[in-house]
């Protein structure tokens, strides 16, 4: 008799258990599924860039507007020191500094596009005056902005981000920075690696 309930108890037991560790199974794999996607790398890099594209811009209204103008006079002030005239030479030392300002307002603005082109412009000056690290690092964040640009088809923008990332690498290169430098030609190999696998 007891063992006919010990057996019926451990058989209601049974299910429990297993009902119980079968209802953990879903959210123990769903965990599982959504920790990859956050860490894919290449596989990742689209949705993660659309993402934070969505919260790039810190500013809006009035102070948006202010910001705006602020880059419109660093970009007036960079272009002039750039220009070429009698008894006249570019100043590209001078130049980088209203450009990266410039970015940086637009950085603030949500620009994507304009911040873009103007980290690669305090680049190209930075490579002239030879602050190859500044330059590899506009070129880095130049690269990353051209992920979220909606300015270039799919395929294009993921070639320009590589021929960004490798400019990154050889600014790396000029001040002996080898794993800086292989980082950022793994990272223009990747960006080309997910655009083939899409």
């Amino acid at each position: 008799l007891f063992g006919g309930l010990a057996e019926g108890s451990s058989a209601g037991r049974k299910p429990s258990r297993s009902t119980t560790a079968a209802s953990s199974q879903p959210s123990a794999a769903a965990a599982a599924a959504s920790r990859p996607a956050s860490n894919k790398g290449p596989e990742s890099n689209k949705g993660y860039t659309r993402k934070t594209n969505s919260a790039i811009s810190k500013l809006s209204g009035e102070a948006r507007a202010k910001k705006l103008k602020e880059a419109q006079e660093y970009k007036e002030k960079a272009n002039k020191c750039m220009e070429k005239g009698f008894m006249k030479t570019p100043d590209p030392v001078a130049a980088t500094t209203f450009f990266k300002r410039a970015a940086d307002c637009y950085q603030q603005a949500g620009e994507v596009r304009l911040e873009r082109l103007y980290r690669i412009e305090s680049a190209n000056c930075n490579r002239l005056c030879g602050a190859w690290a500044t330059a590899a690092n506009d070129y880095t964040r130049a690269a990353e902005l051209m992920m979220v640009s909606d300015d270039y088809d799919e395929s294009n923008l993921r070639k320009e981000a590589s021929l960004l990332h490798k400019k990154a690498a050889a600014s790396w290169t000029e001040v002996n920075e080898k794993g800086k430098a292989a980082a950022s030609q793994v990272a223009a190999a990747l960006v080309l690696y997910d655009g083939d696998s899409t």
